[in-house]
């Protein structure tokens, strides 16, 4: 699940195409001598494809049909720099995205692509020593994939598409709720039933009680425990707001459509459902009671139309082993700290992470997966850092990311003793004096040096704001 597809490609173009109308050059080389430095821009274009010409998804390596759509890319780039005063630009990063792939009778192919690059405009200089460092992207565009991976987001032929394109397509199974089942799915019937039923899951996590639990969208929860089911939650998500929007909604499972015993639905009033069914109330919580199984039901106050009148109403349930007390558990977090991490950040000089023997063991070992949007993949290394892996046999790490915790409302003394822990600045103030060379974009900052860049968002644009996300990516 964590393989991404790698596409090598170099875009070719003629060195006069790029140089001409005076638009600034793109330099094959740094210069020598001391240039100055307008701005570095970070920019996302998005391209559609000519519905004469759509690429079939199997030919995706096909160099030509990529050049033709990032020249018009380049020509904003150099009509950008322009603008600056800039006559020159050195291309620091160039990614490809599909994002958009269009399903003609028995085939796909690609109708909408996204070129995402960074670049640095400038003021050159001239000099007699000649140039001998080349810069990560030359004149003719190569180097697009070198050694590097383009990640693609609706790539069938990616082991992880398909299992994207199978849960988007998967024939969710009826959202009826009894005492006996929900959702198709019973108590202490077989793990392995889950997917078989559901389809596959969103995130994957493992918790301290040693049960599994599989997530399906951003509300529907269930638990394995010993390769059987123990438990289904609708609503009642151990994820703070932080955490579930990290995931994609699901269209499957994440409506408000479930119904009880074909009677009582989401948000039915605590006073309707009292006068269908026999429910007991236990402390604050209300449950109905059969001969293997209970459901707890949980309600929230919402204001009514003249609002100054409440009413209890239905948000979710509990589908439990009738001697289950209905605690939930937590996530079983791995022991991880890494110094190459604190050496990435400090030095920026790192082009790549690599997992130990140990660490890669102790991923696998306590699988906690979130997948955010389809697009990208994150492991829960602990409560606030995530890691984005993209080739699990080379323990090779491609994107780390620093966020406040997706399980509660952390306290934020908590957040920054982390952030100190790994030696990253706290403030944008102090962001932007540690990384001089940064773009400021009022909440976001941006920082590369090499292969490394940084992402940063803050509070607020204002100067003394906190961190609140750092993204780093190898």
């Amino acid at each position: 699940m964590f393989k991404y597809l790698a596409i090598s490609c170099s875009l070719l173009y003629s060195s006069s195409t790029l140089a001409s109308n005076n638009l600034p050059q793109v330099l094959d080389y740094y210069p020598t001598c001391e240039y100055k430095n307008i701005s570095t821009k970070n920019n996302h274009y998005t391209v559609e494809i000519d519905k004469n010409e759509l690429l079939e998804i199997k030919y995706t390596d096909s160099t030509p049909f990529y050049s033709r759509y990032f020249e018009k890319v380049l020509k904003s780039i150099q009509q950008d720099a322009l603008s600056e005063g800039a006559d020159a630009i050195i291309i620091e990063r160039i990614t490809l995205r599909i994002i958009s792939v269009k399903k003609i009778k028995n085939n796909e192919y690609i109708d909408k692509i996204k070129f995402i690059t960074t670049t640095t405009n400038i003021k050159s200089c001239q000099n007699d020593i000649p140039p001998t460092t080349p810069t990560p992207y030359n004149s003719k565009g190569e180097n697009i994939a070198k050694d590097k991976e383009i990640h693609l987001t609706t790539l069938a032929k990616n082991d992880y598409i398909n299992i994207y394109k199978q849960a988007k397509n998967h024939l969710a199974p009826a959202a009826n709720v009894t005492l006996n089942r929900a959702y198709g799915l019973s108590n202490g019937e077989p793990e392995s039933s889950i997917n078989q039923l559901m389809g596959p899951e969103s995130v994957k996590l493992s918790m301290l009680d040693g049960s599994t639990a599989y997530v399906y969208g951003r509300t529907l929860w269930i638990y394995a425990k010993n390769s059987q089911i123990v438990r289904i939650d609708k609503n009642q998500s151990i994820l703070n707001n932080h955490g579930s929007n990290m995931i994609e909604p699901s269209d499957n499972y994440d409506q408000d459509n479930w119904i009880i015993d074909g009677k009582i639905q989401f948000k039915d009033k605590l006073a309707q459902i009292l006068s269908l069914e026999e429910i007991e109330q236990e402390g604050n919580d209300y449950r109905l009671d059969g001969k293997n199984n209970k459901l707890i039901l949980y309600f929230e106050t919402f204001s009514l139309n003249n609002k100054h009148e409440t009413a209890e109403m239905l948000t979710g349930f509990s589908f439990v082993p009738r001697g289950n007390s209905g605690k939930r558990t937590s996530i079983n977090f791995n022991e991880f700290d890494n110094n190459k991490i604190k050496q990435i950040i400090s030095d920026k000089n790192e082009d790549e992470f690599i997992l130990s023997p140990s660490q890669l063991a102790n991923i696998i070992k306590i699988p906690n997966q979130v997948d955010s949007s389809r697009s990208e993949q994150w492991v829960i290394a602990t409560e606030n850092i995530l890691l984005g892996i993209n080739d699990i046999e080379a323990r090779k790490v491609s994107k780390i990311r620093f966020t406040e915790s997706l399980t509660r409302n952390q306290n934020n003394d908590e957040f920054m003793k982390t952030l100190k822990n790994y030696n990253i600045p706290i403030t944008k103030s102090d962001f932007l004096s540690k990384n001089q060379e940064s773009e400021d974009n009022f909440e976001q900052v941006f920082y590369r040096k090499g292969n490394v860049s940084l992402t940063a968002t803050f509070e607020s644009e204002d100067m003394n704001a906190q961190l609140i996300d750092l993204l780093i990516e190898l």
